[in-house]
């Protein structure tokens, strides 16, 4: 056999009018017809979501269509396209140690001037200028969110609709000065950027936001009001209604709308809560004072005192070995003072 692979490439069903044979380090390029394109110096490729990137034995990277011709010529130490940002049709690219935008046939969307550009859902492109300061084009090129911040986030809600803003508008999290907050798309502040920390989304909650100040927790809504007070150790993620918090060491449960239902007097409370319902067993709360385990429902409404340590142990002790809840957890995903990481 003279080539060790042959491919035709292809998304979804709908296949390249090419195939690309591979020997060693050389790829060549037959129409279907079996004829060879010529198109030099290839030495590998990858096929992603339509788009086929070639690179050279210098490991530059270019890229060529679905028929063969290549379109970007071998420039670039890194060439991408991001799902993500689809109002931009283009390419991320880095050249001589700058990044900028180009187009698939190689015109320059915005120059090689910035350190890094990342991607947003929703559409958007980030920019990173020599500043390290970040903001963000339109479609027409002009800037939409001055360069005036250290790093720019998407919501939760800009993919799932929410009431409270309209259709064609976008909420961002910024942080400016060492301090977090949101703006619209029109950099119009929308939550003041003075907080510590802010997760894009509440989930299996209100629509709201967790936020961090001073290293206490709560929740406030999308336009910053207050729904569980910034005085806790911990806010946990909401279940059936309820919340549980830490407050000085202590656990105590709130509703969602900070209605105590528990005070934050107990050493432990477990929240016994389903995420699905199969009506095998009804929701509750498990919490322990003074070395007695007790049941409530979730109304705070004692259910059985004096529950055995074995039974505690028998159902909750894989919960046990988590350790102490914390907001700094990955599941809150609180965007904090430090600007992105590059992954790139």
């Amino acid at each position: 056999m003279e080539y060790d692979f042959i491919e035709q490439p292809s998304i979804w069903s709908n296949y390249a009018n090419i195939f690309l044979a591979t020997k060693q380090d050389t790829v060549k390029i037959f129409d279907e017809n079996l004829n060879v394109i010529p198109t030099e110096g290839i030495a590998s490729y990858w096929d992603w979501d339509g788009n086929l990137f070639v690179a050279d034995k210098k490991n530059k990277v270019g890229l060529i269509d679905y028929n063969g011709k290549q379109t970007i010529p071998f420039l670039y130490d890194t060439l991408y396209k991001e799902h993500s940002v689809p109002r931009i049709s283009g390419f991320i690219a880095n050249k001589d140690g700058f990044y900028g935008f180009v187009s698939s046939n190689n015109e320059v969307i915005q120059p090689f001037k910035y350190n890094y550009i990342y991607a947003l859902k929703g559409g958007y492109a980030v920019y990173i200028d020599q500043n390290n300061k970040v903001g963000i084009y339109d479609e027409s090129g002009k800037i939409m969110i001055p360069f005036d911040y250290d790093a720019i986030y998407s919501t939760w809600y800009n993919n799932h609709r929410t009431k409270e803003f309209p259709a064609n508008t976008d909420i961002f999290i910024v942080e400016k000065d060492g301090k977090i907050g949101t703006i619209d798309n029109k950099n119009n502040v929308i939550i003041p950027i003075i907080y510590d920390g802010l997760s894009s989304w509440v989930e299996y909650g209100p629509e709201a936001h967790f936020v961090k100040n001073n290293d206490k927790y709560g929740i406030i809504s999308h336009r910053g009001e207050i729904i569980i007070p910034i005085e806790y150790d911990y806010v946990g993620i909401p279940q059936g209604g309820v919340v549980l918090v830490i407050k000085n060491g202590k656990y105590g449960v709130l509703s969602w709308k900070n209605k105590e239902v528990l005070p934050c007097i107990y050493d432990k409370i477990i929240l016994d809560i389903p995420w699905l319902d199969f009506g095998d067993e009804k929701p509750k709360i498990v919490a322990l004072q003074q070395n007695v385990w007790k049941y409530f429902d979730l109304n705070g409404k004692v259910l059985q005192s004096n529950v055995s340590l074995k039974v505690i142990n028998d159902k909750y002790d894989y919960i046990f070995k988590w350790g102490e809840p914390s907001n700094e957890n990955h599941d809150f995903d609180l965007k904090q003072k430090g600007g992105i990481i590059r992954e790139r």
